[in-house]
């Protein structure tokens, strides 16, 4: 509520806010001070929350059925109409109109000055204001049109699959429509966990009426309950928080002379006399303790908290009748006791504003403390009744949430509302836990080892474009088989499932262990050990390597004993040397033999297993040739070993 017009603040004028009541505000607003807040709050939730939460609720709802129900009864009637994109207008917005010419724009982007700075006369105001409310209505107009499509886009793109456990789709026209997580500041995936069985009517929690408290709080004053604790609400506020709020305001004003600037002094005849002590009452006596003090402190025992007697002295009760005396005795003596006291307290609380007034250093222009009190006062007024209503504001907010969220709708409408979950969009920068989404919506982190294959085939895929894990997706799947009964035998498959860091490290980790007998513990050492089994059951040593590679091999370890045994090179290991690097060309040129031979091995391998066992050779090559380049290959090999 403004604050009354004060002889104490002569500056103020034809109803306007005395400045120095507005600085201290805007001082006690700075201050962020929560005690305050509280305890005004504490005063609402006593006087007026319960009650107005009823009303607020039942207006909301009420209000929100209703449009629910035109909205259900325009779309069983009409068919929901596609709406086309609309452009926009071809001129500047209202408030880049003027950008290039004025200066000193309002809130709407209305010039109140020229470029120089000098304020705009009402002729050019006028002709300004025509201009502006024009191009304000066309893009008001586009602002309209362009709402209602988004509501359509938005309206298709959410029915596109309109089945249970479905991920939205937001076309890039309405990307700005997507929620946005409190926490991150980025948008959330949006799913559609339950759709009603009445499709046809099914209504999402935004397309209906969304309530605020500027909507719904004008209706509620109008109940004749609120009616009446609204009438003078902030004056018994601050009447229950005064001395917290003005003890505040004069702290956070002291030593601050700006706050009370412009403000004269009230003049010393105003201060009056000094005031005078009351004259105590004759036979003043405490009540609490007249009877266990005095001349009759010897005649009672066992006093109560009100310092009346219950026994004699000695221990003997007193009767009713003896009680009933003493009490109007008492009762008698408190009531002079109490108007003492309340005369002392007037007389004190004048005497302080007696001599405040000339305590302030600064002479005659000082200003009192009886008027800064006044002034704190005053605006302490303000501060409840601006905090009053940002509380009431907040209170709607929270009421107008449940009703929006659905909370208190009734069960002809809950039936008809379709369930969103809202997700935090996961940014993904492994290709292993990228692969393993492919399987894991929920996000626990886990699959099932019964997908390792087609997990291993996403891993080939390579969503992330990484090109790291891309071999894992040429696993055959006998390999991928050893993998999952790798996993189960470490214990890292419980329940048939494997965590996603039990699966990384199974992937990436490359050690080997070389001590006999210990198992696997990595896909590598996996596929090793399977190898080493398989060339152990067949006793076949081209397995690991062919013939050509396991000759080198040896040659290789018997070069390097020789190396090893041999002393300071001398004439006799020149030439020894040049023979080794003879040798080495020789060996350069059968490598390169071997891996053509190894290649042909390898396209053999992959021909069709005849009925003998053989690899069946396709219909078109030339048998004979084929003997024939085997024999003439055959042949330069034994002549170079022959030579060597």
């Amino acid at each position: 509520s403004a604050s009354s017009p004060s002889a104490d603040r002569p500056n103020k004028k034809d109803g306007k806010s005395d400045p120095v009541v507005e600085r201290i505000c805007t001082k006690f607003k700075e201050a962020f001070d929560m005690s305050v807040e509280e305890s005004v709050k504490t005063f609402l939730e006593a006087e007026l929350f319960s009650d107005y939460a009823a009303v607020f609720t039942s207006v909301a709802v009420a209000e929100r059925v209703g449009a629910w129900r035109v909205l259900d009864r325009q779309r069983k009637t009409k068919k929901v109409q596609e709406v086309p994109k609309t452009e926009p207008p071809i001129v500047l917005k209202p408030s880049e109109m003027f950008l290039d010419e004025y200066t000193n724009f309002n809130d709407e982007g209305f010039p109140q000055a020229d470029a120089d700075g000098k304020p705009l006369d009402k002729k050019t105001e006028g002709k300004l204001r025509k201009e502006f409310n024009i191009t304000k209505k066309l893009w008001e107009k586009f602002e309209q049109e362009q709402n209602k499509y988004f509501e359509w886009v938005l309206y298709k793109a959410r029915r596109e699959i309109f089945e249970a456990d479905t991920l939205v789709d937001y076309p890039a026209d309405i990307q700005h429509l997507r929620p946005v997580s409190m926490k991150s500041k980025k948008a959330l995936k949006v799913i559609i966990r339950k759709v009603p069985t009445d499709v046809a009517r099914a209504v999402f929690l935004d397309e209906l009426k969304q309530m605020t408290p500027e909507l719904v709080d004008p209706k509620c004053r109008r109940d004749k309950k609120l009616v009446n604790i609204f009438k003078g609400l902030n004056q018994r506020c601050f009447k229950s928080v005064q001395d917290r709020v003005v003890d505040k305001l004069m702290a956070l004003t002291k030593g601050d002379a700006s706050i009370w600037e412009g403000m004269t002094a009230s003049k010393k005849k105003d201060k009056g006399k000094e005031p005078k002590p009351p004259k105590e009452p004759k036979g003043l006596v405490n009540p609490n303790e007249m009877f266990s003090m005095g001349k009759d402190a010897d005649k009672y025992e066992n006093f109560d908290d009100a310092g009346l007697p219950s026994k004699k002295a000695g221990g003997d009760e007193l009767s009713e009748k003896e009680l009933g005396a003493l009490r109007k005795k008492h009762e008698a003596a408190k009531a002079v006791w109490d108007k003492n006291a309340e005369a002392v307290k007037t007389y004190e609380s004048a005497l302080k504003d007696f001599n405040a007034s000339d305590a302030d250093a600064g002479g005659d222009d000082a200003i009192p403390m009886a008027q800064k009190e006044k002034i704190c006062r005053d605006a302490g007024h303000e501060v409840v009744a601006t905090l009053v209503m940002k509380l009431l504001y907040d209170k709607g907010q929270d009421l107008a949430s449940e009703v929006n969220e659905g909370k208190k709708d009734p069960e002809e409408l809950a039936d008809l509302i379709v369930v969103q979950e809202f997700q935090e969009e996961e940014i993904i920068t492994d290709p292993i836990l990228k692969a393993i989404r492919k399987f894991d919506e929920e996000m626990t982190n886990k699959i099932s080892t019964d997908v390792l294959r087609p997990f291993f085939d996403a891993l080939g895929a390579d969503e992330l474009g990484t090109g790291t894990h891309i071999f894992y997706g040429e696993l055959s799947d006998p390999e991928v088989e050893w993998a999952r009964d790798s996993l189960r035998d470490m214990g890292k498959a419980s329940g048939g499932a494997v965590a996603y860091a039990d699966l990384k490290g199974f992937l990436e980790e490359q050690d080997v262990s070389d001590v006999p007998g210990r198992p696997p513990a990595n896909l590598v050492s996996t596929l090793m050990a399977k190898r080493m089994d398989n060339w152990l059951g067949g006793a076949e040593v081209t397995q690991l390597f062919s013939p050509r590679s396991w000759r080198l091999k040896l040659e290789e370890e018997a070069n390097a004993d020789r190396k090893s045994a041999s002393g300071p090179k001398d004439d006799k290991s020149e030439k020894i040397d040049k023979k080794d690097k003879k040798a080495k060309k020789e060996e350069e040129e059968e490598e390169q033999e071997e891996k053509e031979e190894v290649e042909e091995e390898d396209e053999d391998a992959a021909l069709p297993m005849s009925a003998g066992g053989g690899r069946k050779k396709i219909a078109e090559q030339d048998p004979s040739k084929d003997k024939k380049d085997k024999k003439d290959k055959k042949d330069k090999k034994d002549k170079k070993e022959d030579k060597d």
